[in-house]
């Protein structure tokens, strides 16, 4: 894979790349010219682009002439004959149609260049594989990207991938019962208190598959936090965090994992008007909002790819009833459990944009069942 983010990747990237002589491998790929819109070339570059995501991933770059006697790049060649938007438009509409399952995460950049244009199709490691050519005939082809050699794979490599795809979302939940549990005994990173507390795990599959990793030295914390203003940054063993609060406790806290994933919990609530304790609905689920909307925006500038698990809970509130609204009395309806932990959200690729709250309506229905009450109400 080329050493650079996508958004990087200019002309001057390019001759570099060739002054350098990069190499073939793995995870990189150059073409002199794109591949052709017949039968033959769109089976290419279905090969192509599933035996990387098979793989570890990499990048497919067009546009670089490479040295067929050592697999280096050699020079810069132009693409003509095509716009970038034809060209990009029919290569996505390809890999459509001739790869199943569909793979998740794939990003194309457009390089400008003198005389006409370069291309990079960056291919995921693939967590849900593993991935076949399936041509018009309905025959479908499992490769795998071996070094430089593209090659079927073999039973042993095809019944291993299956079972990794089915044990990778074992994981992600096996991932968020543990940091839950954290939380349930009061052992997190900072105390919070005795309040309820409202917590969001997001789960990085292709993360959680040592596929990704996030260098932590680059992540700056406003990108992950879900406050306003300043906040106390910390390092540790799992990535870099930070939180609001003082003396020695937090109001709100965050963290970012090596792995991609990230964490945030906030006090959901505090004693009301009438001494008893309560969750502040509208401050739970627009925190809910927030954190997802803080993620995506955080793995788009941090190149997290692929899909996620998210999980939305509330810990700490078999005491407490429900406040419909923040400055109110709170009303008599108490929650039926001490940890309540919504059903999870898939999200197909955290590097595209979603409607954050489409996919929380369902969380909101369900945080006002959990305190007795039909449906949340409508969102203002």
């Amino acid at each position: 894979m080329l050493p650079y983010a996508l958004g990087q990747i200019d002309a001057a990237a390019f001759q570099a790349i060739c002054d350098q002589r990069f190499s073939e491998s793995g995870t990189l790929d150059f073409k002199q010219e794109l591949t052709r819109n017949d039968d033959k070339g769109k089976n290419e570059l279905a090969k192509d682009v599933c035996a990387l995501a098979n793989a570890d991933g990499g990048d497919l770059v067009y546009g670089i002439k490479e040295n067929s006697a050592g697999g280096t790049a050699e020079s810069v060649a132009p693409l003509v004959g095509e716009s970038y938007d034809d060209a990009s438009r029919r290569l996505l509409q390809t890999l459509e149609s001739w790869v199943e399952p569909r793979i998740r995460g794939i990003q194309l950049e457009h390089v400008p260049l003198e005389g006409g244009f370069g291309l990079v199709i960056r291919v995921p490691a693939s967590f849900d594989g593993p991935h076949c050519i399936r041509n018009n005939n309905s025959q479908r082809r499992f490769v795998l990207r071996n070094g430089t050699i593209t090659s079927d794979m073999t039973y042993d490599q095809l019944r291993s991938a299956f079972g990794s795809s089915a044990s990778l979302a074992a994981q992600a939940r096996e991932f968020v019962k543990s940091r839950l549990k954290l939380v349930e005994d009061r052992r997190m990173r900072m105390p919070m208190g005795e309040a309820p507390l409202a917590v969001l795990e997001l789960v990085s599959l292709s993360g959680l598959a040592n596929r990704s990793q996030v260098d932590v030295k680059r992540v700056q914390f406003v990108d992950f936090i879900t406050w306003d203003g300043g906040a106390n940054p910390r390092m540790n063993l799992d990535g870099t965090g930070a939180y609001l609060g003082a003396d020695g406790e937090a109001y709100s806290q965050s963290l970012f994992f090596r792995n991609g994933s990230m964490e945030y919990m906030t006090i959901a609530g505090g004693e009301g008007l009438d001494g008893k304790m309560g969750v502040h609905a509208t401050h739970t689920l627009d925190f809910f909002e927030r954190c997802l909307t803080v993620s995506l925006e955080a793995a788009k500038k941090y190149e997290i790819s692929g899909p996620a698990l998210v999980t939305c809970a509330l810990m700490h509130v078999g005491s407490c009833v429900l406040a419909l609204d923040g400055y109110s009395a709170f009303r008599q309806k108490r929650a039926d459990r001490p940890f309540m932990v919504f059903p999870e959200i898939y999200i197909e690729d955290v590097s595209i944009a979603v409607d954050v709250a489409v996919l929380l309506s369902h969380t909101r229905d369900v945080l006002y069942q959990a305190f007795g009450y039909s449906a949340a109400p409508a969102k203002k």
